[in-house]
């Protein structure tokens, strides 16, 4: 069964001091994958409570097929203006359900939040990905041609603003590509939790 597009305003009792807890932690590059932005340490590693916790709320809103979560893994993730925004991509099918917690307060940003696909054959596609991995540390942001022209192939289902507070779960295969992404420091950036898992 595939895990359902689940949107949950309100996530955290306490999201400031979620934020708060987020901006004191060291970012960087790392070498976990082809993605924009920085990220921390896995949450498991930076404070296991919370990361359980952050467990706990997801399954409450799992359906009740699912007992729970065999892996999950966590980390915050600040993306700058410079990326520009996102590629169309599904996530490592390894996991069956991946998703984001939106942390920047205040009214949201119109289309900088996650925009969820139509499924189709991708099979003739050619894999951009390895072109442009050794770019993602500083570039990956300048291929605006590349991306759009990539992007233009996907037709869209669901658009979901990255309101405060709000979590989105959905299905690790489904395709999906994040919006406009905005600020120039880590006060201002666009400041996220994304979670990665296997639900039993």
């Amino acid at each position: 069964m595939r895990v359902p597009l689940t949107v949950v305003d309100n996530f955290f009792d306490t999201p400031s001091l979620v934020r708060d807890y987020a901006l004191k932690q060291e970012f960087f590059k790392g070498d976990r994958g082809n993605w924009p932005g920085i990220r921390t340490k896995f949450i498991q590693e930076l404070d296991p409570s919370f990361m359980q916790s952050i467990g706990d709320k997801l399954t409450m809103h799992l359906p009740r097929c699912y007992t729970g979560f065999q892996y999950l893994e966590s980390s915050f993730q600040l993306i700058d203006e410079s990326y520009g925004e996102g590629w169309v991509h599904n996530d490592d099918p390894k996991y069956n359900v991946a998703g984001i917690i939106y942390l920047n307060p205040g009214k949201p940003k119109q289309g900088c939040g996650t925009t969820f696909y139509d499924d189709r054959d991708t099979s003739e596609d050619y894999d951009y990905s390895s072109e442009f991995h050794s770019d993602v540390h500083d570039e990956i942001g300048q291929h605006v041609e590349t991306r759009d022209k990539i992007n233009s192939q996907w037709v869209p289902n669901v658009k979901v603003e990255g309101r405060w507070n709000r979590c989105v779960i959905s299905d690790s295969t489904r395709w999906h590509c994040a919006g406009k992404f905005f600020g120039t420091t880590k006060e201002t950036s666009r400041l996220t939790i994304v979670f990665f898992g296997r639900v039993l």
